[in-house]
């Protein structure tokens, strides 16, 4: 899974730029949505200082141990 992270200002500057609700933008930057609005709100978020955030899921039984 992964998100973008930005400030409160920059997702009300979404807003504004893209003429869409605090849910498009939590949609789009959450990845729930892939349309050509949602790809635009995720470059637009990302050049305005956004971090793309992943989260990496381990198996504890793939895991092997040092010998």
């Amino acid at each position: 899974m992964q998100r973008i992270e930005v400030s409160k200002e920059v997702k009300d500057k979404i807003c504004k730029a893209f003429e869409c609700s605090r849910p498009t933008v939590w949609r789009a930057l959450t990845y729930a949505t892939d349309t050509p609005m949602a790809r635009s709100i995720r470059r637009y978020a990302i050049l305005s200082g956004g971090r793309v955030l992943k989260t990496v899921v381990i198996d504890p039984k793939e895991q092997t141990e040092d010998k």
